[in-house]
C-alpha cells in the first residue's frame, strides 16, 4: 500500500522532535508494511528532499525563505493581514502542483491529508483527477479560519464530504465540523499521538534542577502552553493567590503575546516570588519540568473570539509523566479527562475552583494515586501504534471499496 501524506507541519531532520506527531504516525505506517511519501512546506534551513526513518519527505518552496510561513503563525497571519492571505494563495498553489506531479510519478493508493485546508482540499482535487481515495485528519486549527472565510469553509466542507473518512482529533472538533455541514456519517473521532517528553533518571540532576525553583517540601504546579488568551493562564495565577497552602511554586512554561501582561498580573497579586515564567523550553528542559513537578494544570477557556482547546495534547503528555491533572471542562479536554477518575475537571474562568482542586490533590495522597493510576490507562489510547492500526483499517476498507 502506497500512502501519500500531505501536511503543512512536519519535523525537520536537524530538529526531529519538533511537531513530530504526523511523522510518528507515518513511522508506524512503515512498520505495518506501507510505503510512505510526505509532501510538506519548505522551512528555512531544511532540505528539499530527504529520507527520514524510511519515509521520503519532499519540502516544496512556494516563496523566498524569509517570506514563507512560520507554521505556528499560519492561522494568525492569514486572519490578520492581506500579506498572510497572499502567502496562503502562494502556499496552496505550490502545494497543488507539487502534489499533482507526485501523483503522476508515484501513483499512490491512498492520500492521507492532515488539516482540512489546504491539504484536505488538495487531496480532494487529486481524487477528482486521478481517482485516488483520500482520508483527512482534522486538528481543529482550521476552525477559526473557516469562521472568518466562509467561502473557503463551504468549498472545503463539500470536498470533505467526498472523502473516505474524516478523522477528528476530538469530539469538539468533530461536532464543530458537523455544524459547518460535514456529513456526520463521514467523520469519526480518532486520537492524535502527543509528543511524550523524555524523562531523566539522574536523581542528582533532578535535585539540582528542582532546587532552582523551590525547596524539597514545596509543591510545584506546572503549566505548559502558549501564553495566549484561550490558555487561561490569568485564572491559574489568580488561583495561586487564593491557595490556603502557601508552600507552592507555579512554573509557567511557554511564550506568547500575553507574557508581559501575565507577569504584571503576578506582580499585582504579590505572588511573583512564587511564580517562575520559564519561557519556551527545549526537549530536555520540558522533560525535567515534568519530572520535578507535582501537579499539572490546564486552565483553558473559550476566548473572546470563540476559540478554545481542540484537544489539549499537553494533558496526555502530563499523564504519561505521572502527574495528576487538573483541567477546565472546555473543548476537547473532556474527551481525555474524566472528572474524579483520571483527573479533576473545573469550570473555566474559575480561580476558586482551580485553587480548591489543587489543594485537594496535594493534600489527599489516595486521590492523587487514583488519578495517576487511571491516567496510565488513558494514555494507551494515544499510542502511535494503536492510532496507526486504526488508520490502516480505514485505508484497507477504502481500497476494497475502490472501483476497479
Amino acid at each position: 500500500m502506497k500512502i501519500l501524506s500531505l501536511t503543512t507541519n512536519y519535523p525537520e531532520s536537524h530538529n526531529p522532535k519538533t511537531a513530530r506527531f504526523v511523522h510518528d504516525i507515518n513511522k508506524e505506517f512503515v512498520k505495518l508494511g506501507m510505503q510512505v511519501r510526505t509532501i510538506t512546506l519548505h522551512a528555512k534551513g531544511t532540505k528539499t528532499n530527504e529520507m527520514m526513518d524510511s519515509i521520503m519527505v519532499r519540502r516544496f518552496r512556494y516563496l523566498p525563505e524569509n517570506y514563507q510561513f512560520n507554521f505556528a503563525s499560519i492561522p494568525d497571519e492569514i486572519s490578520k493581514s492581506k500579506i498572510g492571505y497572499l502567502k496562503m494563495i502562494a502556499m496552496s498553489w505550490g502545494f497543488f502542483w507539487t502534489t499533482y506531479f507526485e501523483c503522476i510519478k508515484e501513483k499512490p493508493d491512498i492520500i492521507h491529508a492532515h488539516w482540512s485546508f489546504p491539504c484536505g482540499y488538495i487531496a480532494y482535487l487529486m481524487s477528482v483527477f486521478f481517482k485516488i481515495p483520500f482520508v483527512v485528519t482534522i486538528h481543529g486549527g482550521e476552525i477559526p479560519l473557516f469562521k472568518k472565510f466562509h467561502f473557503i469553509r463551504k468549498r472545503v466542507i463539500n470536498a470533505l464530504n467526498k472523502s473516505v473518512m474524516v478523522c477528528a482529533n476530538s469530539s469538539y472538533s468533530k461536532n464543530e465540523f458537523i455544524q459547518m455541514g460535514m456529513n456526520k456519517k463521514k467523520v469519526i473521532k480518532l486520537n492524535v499521538p502527543p509528543n511524550f517528553v523524555n524523562h531523566s533518571s539522574d536523581k542528582k540532576l533532578l535535585e539540582e534542577f528542582r532546587g532552582k525553583f523551590a525547596n524539597p517540601s514545596t509543591k510545584i504546579i506546572l503549566f505548559v502552553g502558549r501564553l495566549v488568551e484561550r490558555k487561561g493562564v490569568e485564572y491559574l495565577l489568580k488561583a495561586a493567590d487564593k491557595l490556603k497552602n502557601k508552600n507552592i511554586h507555579l512554573i509557567i512554561s511557554g511564550g506568547g503575546g500575553l507574557e508581559t501582561k501575565l507577569k504584571e498580573l503576578a506582580k499585582s497579586l504579590r505572588i511573583e516570588s512564587k511564580v517562575t515564567f520559564f519561557g519556551r523550553s527545549n526537549d530536555e528542559e520540558l522533560g525535567l519540568l515534568h519530572d520535578i513537578s507535582d501537579v499539572f494544570v490546564c486552565p483553558s477557556i473559550v476566548d473572546s473570539k470563540g476559540n478554545t482547546e481542540y484537544l489539549g495534547l499537553v494533558i496526555p503528555e502530563a499523564m504519561e509523566s505521572g502527574l495528576p491533572v487538573i483541567a477546565s471542562s472546555v473543548g476537547g479536554i473532556v474527551d481525555t479527562v474524566q472528572n474524579e477518575v483520571n483527573g479533576l475537571l473545573v469550570p473555566p474562568k474559575d480561580p476558586g475552583s482551580i485553587a480548591k482542586a489543587i489543594e485537594r490533590v496535594i493534600s489527599d495522597t489516595d486521590l492523587e494515586e487514583k488519578l495517576v493510576k487511571n491516567s496510565q490507562k488513558t494514555i494507551k489510547e494515544f499510542s502511535p501504534q494503536t492510532i496507526a492500526k486504526n488508520y490502516y483499517e480505514i485505508f484497507q476498507s477504502a481500497l476494497r471499496e475502490k472501483p476497479t
